[in-house]
């Protein structure tokens, strides 16, 4: 095929309003030294912070355990008694956060939470955006204040502890905690587009009266196993020859356009994946073609030379036309008829009524052309 592979489906969005605790990546420069201190200085007490980081002056012990008590708050520390001295050490959220210079930081409150459980988006959660509570006076004049609440499906309670990003958002997020019911809102829809030739991913469609073009993560996949998926589905999988990436198909299940260029465009009306579900009806363009038999590449050959004739059949343009007709089917052993032979068949067969290809024939066999 010269064209990619692009399977497309619409996917339903949940929206819901949350109380929850979400945590953001974020940039805190002025925890790094604390967290290398303790990784190095492991069980480590405020005082010998201060003393490390900020030359013993007494003073400084209270920055010392207000970070250590932010950081504490942040869960990169653990903090822990010890002879009547708070030590403290670093958590493996700490760790992590000294790898990557970045620090969940929490935040409570009501959210309005996008999310679909497609199986093709690398994170549920499509997008946060921290809500606002409407006042007592807009809720009594509201035509609408009777607000529905549901419980949350068990596919978006799994997010809690997740790690992730958004995937109409730009910030890495963590769902510390989430209340099991919140307030529904109207669902909204986007097309997935997966492109499985370039494995790329994209959202797309209007959502807020804005409009959604985003690249997201794609599924990591191999192009053949699923190009085997949907061909099986199909019940073309036996006719598709691996090694040289073609489809075998009997002669008479071929139209004029596919025998001469020796490609088809096929349509896969309900495509399915195992792991990823159905996708709309998908066309796949120019799908190199072999014959499935020796019988059909005899067919076949004999139709492209007899399809070839548009001129006098003179000894060399027979010559060329027998050679361009041969050429897609090297690995079968095709016996093509003599411009003598062909005539006299045409002939037979036109006598009545010829056609210019009987009279191309006729004419340069009579005269020895």
């Amino acid at each position: 095929m010269t064209n990619d592979l692009i399977l497309k489906r619409t996917i339903n969005v949940n929206c819901w309003n949350v109380e929850a605790t979400i945590s953001t990546e974020k940039e805190r420069n002025e925890l790094m030294f604390l967290l290398m201190f303790l990784r190095d200085n492991p069980n480590s007490t405020a005082r010998e912070l201060s003393k490390e980081s900020f030359f013993d002056i007494s003073s400084r012990v209270v920055v010392a355990e207000r970070l250590l008590g932010i950081a504490n708050l942040y869960g990169l520390v653990e903090q822990e008694e010890s002879k009547g001295k708070n030590i403290f050490a670093l958590t493996e959220d700490g760790s992590k956060a000294l790898e990557t210079r970045q620090v969940f930081v929490p935040k409570e409150g009501t959210w309005t939470i996008l999310a679909s459980d497609d199986s093709l988006l690398p994170f549920p959660i499509l997008l946060v955006e921290a809500f606002n509570e409407p006042n007592a006076i807009n809720e009594v004049h509201s035509k609408t204040n009777e607000r529905e609440f549901e419980v949350l499906p068990s596919w978006l309670i799994k997010t809690k502890g997740q790690t992730g990003c958004p995937c109409l958002g730009k910030h890495v997020l963590r769902f510390d905690s989430l209340q099991p019911k919140a307030e529904t809102k109207a669902d909204e829809k986007l097309q997935v587009e997966w492109n499985i030739s370039q494995n790329t991913l994209k959202l797309k469609g209007h959502m807020n009266g804005k409009k959604i073009n985003k690249d997201i993560e794609a599924p990591t996949i191999d192009f053949q196993n699923i190009w085997q998926q949907l061909l099986k589905d199909e019940g073309w999988w036996d006719n598709w020859n691996e090694d040289n990436q073609k489809l075998a198909l009997e002669f008479e299940d071929t139209v004029p356009q596919e025998r001469q260029s020796m490609k088809g465009d096929f349509y896969f009306e309900h495509p399915r994946l195992e792991q990823f579900g159905r996708f709309e009806k998908l066309a796949v363009n120019k799908i190199s073609l072999t014959p499935l038999t020796s019988r059909d590449a005899q067919l076949w050959a004999e139709w492209r030379l007899e399809n070839s004739i548009n001129d006098y059949a003179t000894k060399s343009n027979f010559v060329n036309w027998q050679r361009t007709a041969l050429e897609p089917f090297p690995d079968f052993e095709v016996d093509l008829p003599n411009r003598q032979y062909l005539a006299q068949e045409f002939w037979q067969e036109n006598k009545l009524n010829p056609t210019t290809t009987t009279w191309h024939l006729i004419a340069a066999e009579d005269w020895n052309l």
